[in-house]
């Protein structure tokens, strides 16, 4: 059997992921909504969200805006990790390589043997590795898809536990990291991971492979130089803060966010974290000095707004709200629609749709 490009695979689980189950029967020429179809048919996904989230808060119940609302948001996510798969696959190449390099080269019966031997004594990443190099050549072969799926799903369920040594889950979290090319997450973990079990030779491979990867050349030039021009930003919204132009400031840390996230920056959540409790900062300024200005009666109450809005952050944090949404993320977007209520109290869409949210939410939906 011819082994799959990587290349191949992700533009046909793009595909697939955007056009799969997409029926528009019962939604075409006598559907009350014509101007949103044709949004989601020409591929305008953001103006569909927008235009079908305005008919839920007036139809609560309408099918027809829930199953828009659902497969926009989901070809928004697969567009932008098409994207990212794109600027990744260099690394993930480069991570194969380096396996091949320093695998031995088994066949498959001594392989599976190998596979399962590190299977039953936990060494998941090893096990992992040789059974999708099984599953390369000869799908199914013995039953390693069960393998895979078994190993993937105590990861996962690891990652997220609370009550178990510290260890277990931090190698869990790096595992799942390694296993979606988030190579930089992946060696933090193994580093920490490392403090608590030093002689772990499997741990000790993976960790050498994630500093090799993380190494190569052009990658590196890349990250160092997106760091860089993050960190300019994120300073001059500093000094924007430090002289009271606190909108400015804001305007500056969101597109710190939008950047770290966008190009796919090895420490974007760590920006975005950073970003946002500034973002805060400046909104609680901004409201200090849109209080003194009414209590000394020298602000009119539009002048008051107006010194509160951002209203293109307040946009795109209420489109990110509408992703979130369409993907049954309830409580994140409320998070979002609140973030963008903050920057602009005016937005009148954001707090309909964060209005709708809050009431689900306290109805119990996730």
């Amino acid at each position: 059997m011819k082994k799959i490009k990587l290349c191949d695979w992700f533009c046909a689980a793009f595909l697939a992921a955007l056009f799969c189950g997409t029926s528009f029967a019962g939604l075409g020429s006598d559907s009350a909504h014509t101007q949103g179809i044709e949004y989601y048919k020409a591929g305008k996904y953001i103006e569909a969200l927008d235009y079908f989230m305005s008919v839920l808060i007036k139809e609560p119940e309408n099918e027809e805006a829930k199953i828009i609302i659902q497969k926009s948001a989901n070809a928004i996510c697969a567009i932008k990790e098409k994207r990212l798969e794109k600027q990744r696959l260099p690394m993930v190449n480069r991570a194969q390589k380096f396996l091949d390099e320093q695998s031995e080269k088994y066949d498959l019966t001594s392989l599976y043997a190998a596979a399962r031997q590190d299977y039953k004594k936990e060494r998941f990443l090893f096990a992992m590795d040789k059974f999708e190099k099984i599953t390369a050549v000869v799908q199914g072969y013995k039953g390693t898809g069960d393998y895979i799926d078994a190993i993937n799903s105590k990861m996962n369920k690891t990652a997220k536990e609370k009550e178990i040594p510290i260890e277990k889950v931090t190698y869990a979290k790096a595992f799942v990291n390694w296993n979606n090319k988030k190579y930089q997450d992946a060696l933090n973990g193994w580093q920490v991971y490392l403090n608590y079990k030093p002689n772990d030779t499997e741990v000790i491979f993976y960790n050498k492979a994630a500093k090799d990867i993380l190494a190569s050349g052009e990658e590196l030039a890349r990250q160092k130089e997106l760091e860089e021009r993050v960190a300019k930003i994120f300073k001059n919204g500093e000094e924007l803060f430090s002289r009271s132009q606190y909108v400015s400031s804001i305007r500056e840390w969101e597109r710190v966010i939008k950047i770290a996230n966008d190009e796919a920056l090895f420490t974007a959540s760590t920006w975005e974290e950073k970003s946002k409790i500034n973002i805060s900062g400046a909104l609680g300024k901004l409201q200090e000095v849109a209080k003194k200005a009414e209590a000394e009666g020298k602000k009119e109450v539009t002048e008051k707004k107006k010194i509160v809005i951002d209203s293109s952050g307040s946009k795109e944090h209420y489109v990110k709200g509408l992703v979130s949404y369409g993907q049954g993320r309830i409580a994140e977007a409320v998070r979002e629609w609140e973030f963008a209520v903050r920057l602009d109290p005016n937005n009148e869409k954001a707090n309909n749709a964060l209005s709708k949210a809050t009431k689900e939410l306290a109805a119990g939906k996730p």
